[in-house]
């Protein structure tokens, strides 16, 4: 299933969630392998060292084209630039590892809206939801994209990182000094450096909502600390 120049990479960070992990994980690589174009890759950059993961990872190795990383990068920005930097094709679709893909169209759509569109970076309408394998699907609630002149300090109106795709650049990475606002800081630089994204309502993404989500770890005073680093790096 190697292909040496896909047009598209997926960068996907996985850590140990213990069992629930390899649910996640399973449900993410078989929305993938449904996508109708296939000419891509997948980076999966993985700190977890969980044998349970490998095999599911192994068995989707002959269905789709995976480069299954052993990561020692803990924290979530630097495993997911761990994949990036792995990541071979012209375009790259991040995914979480809790997320899913939706649509068997998603790929075609974004190849489409590059080539027409001519953007560095597009953003994905989005669903959020609860449940998992086998059970019935809760969605919570819809998103539809939008800028707004807060988001660096937390005011996301964009939603995870699952839901942009952008071509791909060298040194293009997460900050790793920000864990709760990594994605706004994306959002925010993206816009600084390549101009406004192509805002796309088609709903291709669906952000998973349980407790053992990163950002649920993330304290008041954490928060407040990386505020204030991102308003030293952007003398604002």
């Amino acid at each position: 299933m190697k292909n040496v120049n896909p047009e598209f990479s997926f960068a996907i960070s996985i850590h140990d969630r213990g069992s629930e992990g390899s649910v996640f994980l399973e449900e993410l690589l078989e929305s993938i392998s449904y996508q109708y174009y296939k000419n891509f890759e997948v980076v999966i950059s993985d700190s977890s060292n969980r044998l349970d993961y490998k095999k599911i990872i192994n068995r989707y190795k002959k269905i789709i084209n995976i480069n299954h990383i052993n990561s020692d990068q803990r924290f979530l920005s630097s495993n997911i630039n761990n994949a990036l930097k792995n990541c071979k094709g012209k375009y790259i679709k991040i995914m979480f590892s809790d997320d899913l893909i939706i649509s068997p169209f998603m790929l075609i759509y974004l190849k489409i809206i590059f080539s027409l569109s001519r953007k560095t970076w597009i953003i994905l309408a989005s669903y959020d939801f609860r449940g998992y394998k086998n059970q019935k699907i809760n969605i919570l609630r819809g998103r539809k994209p939008k800028w707004n002149d807060k988001i660096l300090f937390g005011k996301n109106t964009i939603s995870s990182p699952s839901v942009i795709a952008f071509k791909n650049f060298k040194n293009n990475f997460f900050d790793e000094n920000v864990t709760l606002l990594m994605d706004c800081e994306f959002y925010y630089r993206m816009r600084n450096n390549f101009g406004n994204p192509y805002f796309s309502s088609r709903f291709y993404i669906a952000n998973r909502v349980h407790i053992n989500q990163e950002q649920n770890s993330i304290s008041s005073e954490e928060r407040e600390e990386e505020i204030e680093y991102l308003k030293i790096k952007y003398s604002l």
